[in-house]
């Protein structure tokens, strides 16, 4: 009898592993694989690099490019890099979703066991490039990194003493935005969903929690 039941009890587990596990490692997946990084080296600045998210609309085709812990580069900054000064600052150039876009940022301050980010400045500058700022803006972006691009993120840090520089967050002005509007993209769900990208590689030296609901139920599939 013993014997019988090891064998139901091991039948169900290889039975729940073959039909559940898949799915779940799928749905996992699916949500990882619509975001894509790269780090580079910044020419002639050999300590720095460069980390570029573009979050698309879609999958990402090439797997080892896509946003996560078995990426052997993004997994080697995970958890490693820090800011010099707390709170770090930044500035955001839409008085449209302003608030929106402190909303995502002061619910990362509320999950995390310190205050991370500083009051948002209002600010004019709506440049993409390396300025030395934290900027969130909206620009053009379809036709530098795709028409499935849906935001991009770019943060400089120095490999060596493994800082944060700069970080800046573009949304694509080429798309429809909104604040829970239909047949647009919700600007508090996407500027989440990027501030997911950045927390992870945070040395906070404490533990921090961002529910799931939060990072993964953000933007519309096309």
């Amino acid at each position: 009898m013993k014997n019988l039941l090891d064998l139901v009890v091991a039948v169900f587990i290889i039975t729940t592993n073959v039909f559940l596990g898949p799915k779940n490692v799928v749905k996992d997946n699916s949500l990882e694989r619509r975001s894509e990084i790269s780090i580079r080296s910044i020419k002639n600045e050999p300590d720095l690099k460069r980390v570029i998210f573009i979050f698309h609309k879609e999958k990402v085709r090439n797997i080892s490019k896509i946003v996560s812990s078995k990426n052997i580069k993004y997994a080697k900054i995970l958890g490693k890099l820090k800011w010099e000064t707390l709170p770090v600052s930044y500035g955001i150039n839409s008085d449209m979703y302003f608030g929106e876009i402190q909303r995502a940022f002061d619910e990362c301050n509320s999950q995390l066991s310190t205050n991370l980010f500083a009051q948002p400045d209002s600010i004019i500058n709506n440049s993409f490039i390396r300025d030395g700022f934290n900027t969130i803006l909206w620009q053009p972006l379809s036709s530098f990194f795709g028409a499935n691009a849906i935001a991009v993120t770019q943060l400089v840090y120095n490999s060596r003493r493994m800082t944060i520089l700069e970080f800046d967050i573009a949304f694509n002005s080429d798309l429809a935005w909104g604040a829970g509007a239909d047949n647009t993209f919700d600007v508090y769900d996407v500027a989440m969903h990027e501030l997911k990208q950045i927390i992870p590689l945070i040395d906070l030296r404490k533990k921090y929690i961002i529910p799931d609901s939060k990072m993964y139920g953000y933007a519309p599939e096309e």
